[in-house]
């Protein structure tokens, strides 16, 4: 219950630092200008100018209260995907789209004849990536994903496949779907 009044507060909270923030203009508006006024009037009299107008200084300042409204009564805990992944019956490709270095890269390639919805890291083809830096590209040839036997990835059958692409690090597990149609070949007579 503290919790919920706690966040049923936030917006008085937001609105207060609004008033504070009017109000804090005020007095420092006014004090500027007395300080501005009384320098600028000490000297009037010496260089025999006019006097110096009513309002000198016109200040404005933000206090920013959107970031306390956007809060919650629990941590946040927040994953960011950004990779591109492509995969053909030759290749694999996983590029790092984002700014942060990725380390320990677990790479796992499901071939089924039908779609799956269920995944085990241990009944894919396995591969690894050590690092992938900011915006690097790597590619790897199918043959060098193995399954826990032992025995190389072949999809270089002539029938359609469901290929799904496992891809984990220390973050999360991020997994890509990929329907490869069959091969289409058309041989042009001369």
């Amino acid at each position: 219950m503290t919790r919920l009044k706690g966040v049923s507060e936030l917006p008085k909270i937001a609105d207060g630092l609004t008033e504070l923030k009017d109000r804090l203009k005020s007095e420092f508006t006014r004090k500027a200008d007395n300080e501005a006024r009384q320098l600028i009037d000490s000297r009037v009299k010496e260089l025999e100018i006019p006097k110096s107008p009513k309002n000198l200084i016109d200040c404005d300042f933000t206090i920013d209260a959107r970031p306390l409204l956007s809060l919650t009564p629990s941590i946040m805990k927040s994953h960011k995907v950004h990779l591109n992944v492509a995969i053909s019956r030759d290749g694999f490709t996983l590029e790092n789209l984002g700014h942060d270095l990725m380390r320990d890269i677990r790479i796992g390639i499901f071939k089924s004849n039908t779609e799956r919805n269920q995944w085990s890291y241990a009944d894919s083809f396995m591969g690894s990536v050590n690092m992938l830096s900011s915006r690097q590209t790597i590619t790897k040839d199918i043959s060098e994903f193995k399954n826990s036997s032992g025995n190389a990835l072949s999809i270089d059958d002539n029938i359609p496949l469901y290929i799904d692409c496992w891809v984990q690090d220390s973050h999360g597990i991020y997994l890509f779907n990929f329907y490869l149609e069959k091969w289409v070949f058309s041989l042009l007579s001369g």
